[in-house]
């Protein structure tokens, strides 16, 4: 017995010598590592990685770049040229299956270009709502990733590019001149956007956005759910099969929607200075708005106008139904 229980000291002894050399040369951090770069001058692009942890961006009143790791894992900050560049990894060796999370400080002032990309976690890059128009604008916002949650808000871009593999994407009150959003398979969710927007969800997910301006709306959505509210602006929209509900608030340009399987649904505004052309090869149009001209009008073909039919709607289902209110 008295043997049995040495042995069993001795390979908790091992056990331990083994755990502490597991620990990596930067050790566990217990309290905030950080590190300010990029004084003085604003540089032209911040670049951004990160691995196996969450991001963060703040805005504040300042003259450097800040970068705050909160969690276990190692930092690396260093400036070429007119590029600061911003690296985290998460410690191999964690005592608590608590992701860490890399806080980004940027100067309220900062219009140039931010590049970031991470593998996994979420991402959140919320402006104030007192500083939403007065304080950051970013020349160009790209943002890469493999999987996560990713949630933009009161942030302005000249330029915005989010790619994922999965996950989703949140983005309310954002000003974009042109922006692209393309994920494999997710959710979008959008809420108070100006600007020209793409969208393309290459193989499943669900689109949602409301109260959007937008002077050129693409979205192509393979399989899955597209929900447009409150929509002001051109559109153009693609999926293979699923369903399409567009409510317009005003039509300012030319209207394109195509379902393989499925069904597509626009509500116009009244009154409507448009020209619609809906068909349907096997399924059946249902038209419930009051046109003032009716050219044709069948179970599976509507041609009609409303005003002076300025602005052109074209309507097409492979199989399933059109729904015109």
């Amino acid at each position: 017995m008295k043997g049995k229980k040495q042995v069993g000291m001795a390979l908790l002894g091992i056990g331990l010598i083994l755990l502490i050399s597991a620990v990596p040369k930067e050790g566990i951090t217990w309290k905030p590592n950080e590190a300010a770069v990029g004084g003085g001058s604003l540089p032209q692009t911040i670049g951004v990685h990160a691995s196996g942890m969450n991001v963060r961006i703040v805005t504040e009143e300042r003259d450097d770049v800040l970068a705050v790791m909160e969690g276990s894992g190692a930092l690396h900050t260093g400036t070429v040229g007119q590029t600061v560049e911003i690296s985290a990894e998460r410690g191999r060796f964690a005592l608590f299956p608590l992701r860490s999370t890399l806080v980004v400080h940027l100067p309220s002032a900062y219009r140039n270009r931010l590049s970031v990309n991470y593998d996994e976690g979420d991402f959140a890059f919320e402006v104030p709502k007192e500083a939403e128009g007065a304080g950051l604008s970013l020349a160009e916002l790209t943002i890469q990733a493999r999987t996560g949650q990713a949630k933009l808000a009161g942030v302005h871009a000249n330029r915005l590019q989010y790619t994922a593999t999965s996950g989703s994407f949140r983005a309310e009150s954002v000003v974009a001149g042109s922006a692209s959003i393309e994920l494999q398979t997710g959710d979008v969710q959008l809420d108070t956007f100006a600007g020209k927007l793409s969208v393309v969800l290459k193989q499943a997910g669900e689109l949602s956005a409301a109260h959007m301006t937008v002077n050129g709306g693409d979205f192509n959505v393979r399989s899955g759910e597209v929900r447009l509210e409150q929509y002001s602006g051109p559109l153009r929209a693609e999926m293979q099969s699923g369903e399409l509900v567009a409510d317009f608030r005003e039509l300012t340009g030319p209207a394109y929607a195509r379902v393989g399987n499925g069904r597509a649904e626009v509500h116009l505004p009244a009154p409507a200075d448009a020209r619609i052309e809906a068909k349907v090869e096997r399924g059946n149009v249902d038209s419930r708005y009051p046109f003032e001209n009716i050219d044709k009008r069948s179970e599976k073909e509507l041609l009609a106008s409303s005003g002076e039919g300025r602005i052109p709607i074209n309507m097409e289902v492979s199989a399933g139904e059109i729904t015109i209110k």
